[in-house]
Order: C-alpha cells, then structure tokens, then sequence
C-alpha cells in the first residue's frame, strides 16, 4: 500500500510540473464532384487531440462526407473514424 501511495504522490508532483493542452476542432467541406452522376454534397471532419508534457500527442477523429447521385432518391454517406498518436520535439 505504501508502494501505491508513493507512486500517487510522484504522479501528482510530476503531473503539477507540466500542462496538458486539449485542442478541438470541428471543419465544415463542400463535396464539387468531378463526375456528372453525383451532385454537390457537404463534408464534415472533426480532431481532438492532447499534449502530454510538450512531447507526445493523443487524440481520435472522425470523418464523413455525403452526396446524393442523380436519378436516385437515396444518397451515398461516407465515415470513418481512427485514433492517433505522436512525438514532437521543438529544440
């Protein structure tokens, strides 16, 4: 138990001598497709991510698009979603 304690109050020390930045971001897209079979469509993308201690990064986004073909009722709806990781280094 006292082992557990210690490793508490180290990650609070060490957590207190750092920032952890949260960045958001939401960007709205318009499809202009090349081909005449399908019409203008809109898009949508969204980020989050977070530094831990100015060197590593974590975050999820997510993706879709959606555009209605010509002559058919019924639109095409595309999505994906992933997560990521990185390290950056600013000398």
């Amino acid at each position: 138990m006292r082992r557990f304690t210690s490793f508490l109050g180290a990650l609070f020390l060490a957590s207190a001598s750092f920032a952890i930045d949260l960045t958001f971001r939401i960007n709205p897209g318009v499809i202009l497709p090349s081909d005449s079979n399908y019409g203008t469509g809109f898009a949508g993308f969204f980020q989050a991510d977070t530094d831990f201690m100015g060197l590593f990064t974590a975050g999820v986004e997510g993706n879709f698009a959606m555009s209605k073909p010509t002559g058919i009722e019924d639109s095409l709806t595309l999505g994906a979603f992933g997560v990521g990781l990185g390290a950056y280094y600013y000398p």
